[in-house]
């Protein structure tokens, strides 16, 4: 990229016994080492490639990125979720530094939201709920028996020793780590990096090594704030020079979008087409302008654009150039739908546009217009293991049996030669050898069953039913449906067997019954809520991009 300073590989400041020598003033000094990544858990990697102990993270994030429990052993290894539980196991950090959105405190049920996720970080790596320490606007606990603070920026207290700024630009995105009250995910961001980097200079941090995720993939950071990623590590690197390049090509995209959100569309696209000039190097102007061209009724316009942004950067033709599948996953299906149809009209051969159309169409139980969706999705991608899994469940349910039979088998070969799903959270950068990751791979299993039990196939059903077991979906029915098929094959003992499995398996599955349940309600009072509050609103935010 042009004017770029990254200095990926390099070896950062120099060090005594394997610590970081008290480094540069972010926004004051320039910093020498900037990591751009895609995967946040890529940060761990470069923490350890650069031979870092014992230093302290300033992990600047929507998310806390410690999810679940950590052992060395772990089978899943270490993924964007996690990867600062192994770094505080093996003693790349000696503590943590968790800076959230200044919003996350902002309310009652905000800070509410903050204490129980805090909680459970606690709680899933042997600590207790007493361990938390909460006040007004921090809490601070222990995990592996190291410190883990959680604050806003403004309140960061001075830090002793090496640190290491690590950045997640969905930070910029998200306003709370809760995500309750967007409607329209990926609107303006609540923070700019001129302003974060501003609020960096005024504490006393120091660090030589500062990594930056850009989380795109996953559907965390909008496509169209990917840029914001560039722009942070230009602005740490390029102190006291000429705003030149992308530091001026970012001001002219803030104040492109700043009058895109007042409708004031022409000045947008002047702002728009400035940042272009200033800054040829980034596809970001060339994505905003050919959304802004839809909305300013020349969508043909805005389809040529789309194209020089991806030619450009073909990383922007990533599942994740709308937020239709993060609506999808939040239940908010009109909003999926008017991202996946702007899409199309910028590409109209967006496999993942049909597939997410597809998707919504077979949740409202549209059988033929959800087949004939994925079907166009096939055509683009045949390769697509959602694809093939949504149209497997579409056709049972129209009675089409063999071909669900058909479509749901390419979805575990396709899975077995490493396809993943788009809905598939578990992104690994270095996963372990013969890694397997696909949540839905053992439920295909038990839909195969199901169908081939139908057709009478009782060896196929029993040997589907046993593979969905031992990947994770053993349940009552399960259990009671082997029996059932056991003693239509006079096997006396294994029907016994599983009938007593079954009958073992109830209390838990009343517990998971009912927590699934609580889950459910109040995922429904959130989404009211929200519903709530967008109706008080006296106008809907303005958006280009849907």
């Amino acid at each position: 990229m042009d004017n770029m300073l990254i200095t990926e590989g390099v070896v950062a400041s120099p060090t005594v016994a394997g610590k970081f020598l008290p480094g540069s003033r972010p926004g004051r000094d320039p910093i020498g080492d900037v990591a751009l990544i895609e995967n946040h858990d890529e940060a761990y990697h470069v923490w350890r490639d650069r031979g870092v102990e014992e230093m302290v993270p300033v992990h600047i994030d929507a998310h806390h990125d410690m999810y679940g429990s950590w052992t060395p052993s772990s089978d899943k290894g270490i993924t964007i979720a996690n990867y600062v539980l192994p770094a505080l196991e093996s003693g790349i950090v000696s503590e943590v530094f968790w800076l959230v959105p200044d919003k996350s405190w902002a309310s009652a049920k905000d800070r509410q939201d903050t204490e129980q996720i805090v909680e459970k970080i606690v709680t899933k790596n042997g600590g207790s709920r007493s361990d938390l320490q909460v006040s007004e606007r921090q809490i601070r606990s222990v995990v592996f028996g190291k410190p883990l603070t959680v604050c806003t920026l403004d309140i960061l207290p001075e830090i002793d020793g090496g640190t290491l700024l690590d950045i997640d630009v969905d930070f910029f995105i998200i306003p709370n780590i809760s995500y309750s009250g967007i409607v329209n995910y990926g609107e303006l961001p609540w923070c700019w990096p001129a302003d974060l980097i501003s609020r960096l200079s005024a504490t006393k941090l120091r660090t030589d090594l500062v990594t930056i995720a850009y989380s795109v993939e996953g559907v965390y950071t909008p496509l169209q704030w990917k840029y914001l990623g560039d722009e942070v590590a230009q602005r740490l690197q390029q102190i006291n020079g000429s705003e030149v390049g992308i530091i001026q090509g970012a001001k002219e995209m803030r104040r492109a979008a700043l009058a895109a959100q007042s409708r004031d569309y022409d000045a947008a696209e002047q702002h728009y087409r400035a940042a272009n000039q200033l800054w040829p190097a980034s596809a970001a102007p060339l994505l905003h302008l050919a959304h802004l061209s839809v909305v300013m009724g020349r969508p043909a316009n805005g389809k040529q654009l789309y194209q020089q942004a991806v030619a450009l950067d073909p990383s922007y033709q990533t599942p994740y150039n709308s937020a239709g599948f993060w609506y999808f996953s939040n239940g908010r299906y009109a909003a999926a739908e008017r991202a996946h149809r702007r899409t199309l009209l910028l590409n109209a051969e967006s496999a993942y546009a049909y597939l997410g159309l597809g998707w919504i169409a077979a949740r409202k139980k549209r059988w033929g217009e959800a087949e004939d969706l994925l079907r166009k999705a096939l055509a683009r991608n045949g390769q697509s293991i959602d694809a093939h899994r949504v149209r497997g469940v579409v056709l049972s349910k129209m009675g089409r049996r063999e071909e669900a039979i058909q479509a749901f088998n390419q979805t575990l070969k396709l899975a077995l030669r490493g396809y993943k799903s788009v809905l598939d959270g578990l992104i690994i950068t270095a996963p372990k050898e013969a890694f397997q990751s696909d949540p839905y791979h053992g439920r295909v299993h038990i839909f195969l069953a199901h169908l081939h039990a139908q057709a009478g196939d009782l060896a196929a059903a029993i040997n589907g039913y046993r593979m969905g077991i031992a990947m994770g979906k053993d349940s009552v029915s399960v259990r009671s449906r082997l029996a059932l098929l056991c003693l239509r094959q006079h096997k006396w003992g294994a029907s016994a067997r599983e009938s007593w499995q079954a009958i073992a398996k109830i209390p838990g599955s009343l517990k998971e019954f009912g927590e699934r349940l609580f889950h459910y309600l109040r995922w429904k009072l959130r989404k009211g809520r929200w519903r709530l509050w967008a109706r008080r609103k006296t106008e809907a935010p303005v958006s280009i991009w849907q």
